[in-house]
């Protein structure tokens, strides 16, 4: 399930002198393994990072939120940082080997936007075909929403429900609801509808 997804694009913060010269081009094959390496990690309970493009001086990833999680920023990628701090020894680009990126861009886009992004991957090209896996992933869920666009659709309709309810109604329901709960099919239903109000209700008491 996606929950969320984000458009985001990196560059060095700090650069050093050696950093000023780097080519991220060059380098793809160390982010790939440094997404491989957080995806292995992270994927199928939490998130997963999908590269997109790479040009000289930054590179652009979605990452994909895969539970609920209200705020997001640049720190859900951090073991990514030091993946590559660490194990590829990227520490040499930046004069803040602890801040090793600064975001360009950081924004929340739709699965819609995500899929528009991932097509313009050359499916042959190796940056492709390395990440296939998590690009299928993203491309074959079947939600056109993220699950938090559909739990804010849920919370819209519910309000305008709750909204086009008057007091008088909901009490005139309710007292129907008490007189008819033995009567007809759904009168299962109803207790449950009953049971669920009183809990509500005695909160108040």
């Amino acid at each position: 399930m996606i929950y969320s997804l984000y458009s985001i694009s990196l560059k060095l913060k700090t650069p050093s002198e050696q950093g000023k010269k780097v080519n991220f081009k060059n380098d793809q094959d160390d982010l790939l393994e440094a997404l491989y390496e957080f995806n292995m990690k992270y994927r199928s309970w939490s998130k997963r990072l999908i590269l997109t493009k790479i040009e000289n001086n930054f590179f652009n990833i979605i990452l994909v939120i895969e539970k609920d999680k209200d705020k997001i920023s640049t720190r859900e990628i951090r073991s990514f940082t030091a993946y590559l701090n660490k194990e590829k020894n990227w520490s040499v680009y930046s004069r803040e080997s602890s801040k090793l990126f600064g975001g360009i861009k950081f924004l929340e886009i739709s699965h819609s936007e995500a899929k528009n992004i991932i097509s313009t991957i050359q499916s042959e090209s190796q940056l492709y075909k390395l990440q296939e896996e998590d690009i299928s992933f993203l491309l074959q869920t079947e939600n056109q929403l993220t699950q938090k666009e559909i739990n804010e659709e849920k919370n819209k309709t519910s309000c305008e429900t709750n909204e086009d309810l008057s007091d008088e109604q909901a009490v005139v329901i309710f007292d129907y609801l008490i007189k008819t709960k033995n009567l007809g099919n759904n009168y299962k239903k109803k207790k449950e509808t009953i049971l669920q109000i009183k809990d509500m209700l005695i909160k108040w008491l």
